[in-house]
This record gives structure tokens, C-alpha cells and sequence, in this order.
């Protein structure tokens, strides 16, 4: 498949599919909750958890991330999804963990970046998979059974235009 450059990429743990079903269904649960419904529930294929957002790479740069991501020591692990909250200015409905375990996964993966001198977005990580855009409520309470994501390695996300005004990722794993 020809992929034209540059593209948006970002690197992300994404999802078994149990794992991301288990996602979903909490996704699903608040689809009636704002009465405008002028919100938008992120697929079920585009559910992940963003550790470095990339920007326009080249193929050159995929190349160079890959073999990062390839030859890198990031240990897979474990942690949960247990509370729900919003980023008001953005409008984003997030699932994420209490205790962000994360933080130091997403800071190995951005300090290994700048050592292959790839630019990255250095908004400080914030672990969460976003549910829906354009929320204007706040943080629904709802009950959800906390979800356990045992991961392994990032891998690298590729943000295609699909000519319609909507974007699908291409997940290239390193492995």
C-alpha cells in the first residue's frame, strides 16, 4: 500500500480487542446523556492511548521510529481504566487510570525520540483514551466495572485522510 507523506502520526498502546470491547460498551453507555447529542463517540477502531503525538512525519522518520520502537526497552505491563472525566477546553470525554503508572512509559518513549531527533508535541502526557469529542457536560457518573489493559509494546499510528473529511489509523507495530 502506497502511503503518501507526509502523514500524521502519532505512537500509542493500543488496545486487544477484548480490551477495547470492554472500552466501547463504556462509550456506548453515555450516548444518551447530552441532549444535544452534537457529540461524537470515538470508534471502536480508533480507541488508544496517545504517548507522544507526532505531527507530519516522513517516511524516513516511520522508518527511524519503527526501528526505535523495534530495538527499544519498553516492557510490556499492566494498568486500569477506572474513572471518567472531560477536558473542558477541548471537549474531550476521557476513560483513564487514578494512579497514571503510564507516565513513565510515555517519558521513555518521548526521551527515545529526541535521542533519534524526531519532534514530538511536549504537552505533558496525560494517560487517558478519549470516549467522545465535542462534550460540553461535565463528566457523567455512570458505573462501569474498572478495566484492566495489560499492554505490550507502543506501536506507531498512522492518521490517513479518507477523502471524506475523516481520518483512519493504520497501526504499524514494531514487532
Amino acid at each position: 500500500m502506497a502511503i503518501e507523506e507526509p502523514l500524521r502520526a502519532f505512537i500509542a498502546l493500543c488496545p486487544e480487542e477484548e480490551t477495547r470491547r470492554k472500552i466501547y460498551k463504556v462509550s456506548k453507555q453515555i450516548e444518551c446523556l447530552q441532549p444535544n447529542g452534537k457529540f461524537r463517540l470515538t470508534p471502536a477502531n480508533k480507541l488508544h492511548m496517545t504517548l507522544a503525538f507526532l505531527g507530519n512525519i516522513s517516511q524516513e522518520d516511520r522508518r527511524k521510529i519503527l526501528l526505535m520502537l523495534r530495538t527499544g526497552s519498553f516492557p510490556g505491563s499492566r494498568f486500569v481504566l477506572d474513572r471518567m472525566g472531560v477536558f473542558p477546553k477541548s471537549g474531550i470525554l476521557w476513560l483513564g487510570e487514578t494512579d497514571s503508572s503510564l507516565s513513565a512509559l510515555a517519558g521513555q518513549v518521548r526521551k527515545e525520540l529526541a535521542n533519534i531527533r524526531i519532534g514530538y508535541d511536549k504537552t505533558p502526557f496525560r494517560a487517558h483514551v478519549t470516549l467522545a469529542r465535542n462534550w460540553r457536560l461535565p463528566a457523567p457518573v455512570i458505573k462501569f466495572k474498572p478495566i484492566v489493559w495489560d499492554y505490550g509494546a507502543p506501536c506507531l499510528v498512522l492518521s490517513i485522510p479518507d477523502g471524506r473529511g475523516r481520518r483512519n489509523y493504520l497501526r504499524i507495530k514494531s514487532e
